[in-house]
């Protein structure tokens, strides 16, 4: 009895001394970027290059909404063979307007993703170094989904942001 409760004392002390030697960050990720004022600027360049496709596809449905009240107004009176090559054609350009949006999708999307990828790459370069330089163990996503967060655990964005500051210069 008296080996088991050794034993018992032993693990724990063990484990504890174990997981003291670890140290937990986390960092919101999302609020942080917000705070970034590299992002304003990317935002802009998106919301610009947003604006002139919507500029470009108002037009277009603007063109279509004419040939479809040309096909309408020539309905009573085309005959049937043209009548059905005007149809053709408006649903020819209808696709043209769904493929024109779905480009300017893959587009935009392209653009934010080269946009980003140096100021996310630069971020967690910056998370790295902190990790490294305060002896983190683990930097956790802060919107994960833990099952428990320790009030031991440090939110790291101000030592992030500290870094961040101290490379640009």
């Amino acid at each position: 009895m008296k080996i088991k409760s050794l034993l018992t004392i032993l693990l724990c002390s063990t484990t504890l001394a174990a997981s003291a030697q670890h140290k937990f960050g986390h960092l919101d990720s999302e609020s942080f970027l917000k705070s970034l004022p590299e992002v304003a600027e990317i935002q802009k360049t998106i919301d610009d290059e947003t604006s002139k496709i919507e500029s470009q596809l108002t037009v277009l449905q603007e063109d279509f909404t004419k040939m479809q009240q040309d096909f309408e107004a020539a309905s009573k009176t085309l005959p049937q063979a043209e009548l059905q090559e005007k149809a053709n054609e408006l649903q020819e350009t209808y696709q043209k307007i769904q493929n024109f949006i779905q480009m300017s999708r893959q587009q935009l999307q392209a653009k934010s993703q080269e946009l980003y990828a140096p100021l996310l790459q630069k971020v967690r370069n910056a998370v790295v170094e902190v990790g490294d330089e305060n002896g983190f163990t683990y930097i956790f996503e802060k919107q994960g989904s833990a099952l428990f967060t320790s009030t031991q655990s440090v939110d790291v964005a101000p030592l992030v942001s500290a870094k961040l500051k101290s490379n640009s210069k």
